[in-house]
């Protein structure tokens, strides 16, 4: 018998509400400046933390679909 759960995606969302929530600092900060723009390191340290605290809170694995283009049909 396997030991995984099957989770659709709204099944990250509290994991990524409490990471959202263990990053509060951060988001203030980048709040506290309306006019600035976050730049692609911000963005990346945001992502990281997520993951860090997916993987602390047992996600081991995600799977993504990729999305198939229809308007072309395979050519054999």
């Amino acid at each position: 018998m396997s030991d995984e759960i099957e989770l659709g995606p709204e099944g990250l969302e509290p994991a990524l509400a409490s990471a959202i929530r263990e990053n509060l600092p951060l988001i203030r900060q980048l709040a506290g400046k309306p006019k600035h723009v976050p730049g692609d390191q911000q963005y990346q340290a945001i992502a990281r933390r997520l993951v860090e605290h997916l993987k602390r809170s047992g996600i081991e694995k995600v799977v993504r679909r990729v999305a198939r283009s229809h308007s072309w049909p395979n050519e054999d």
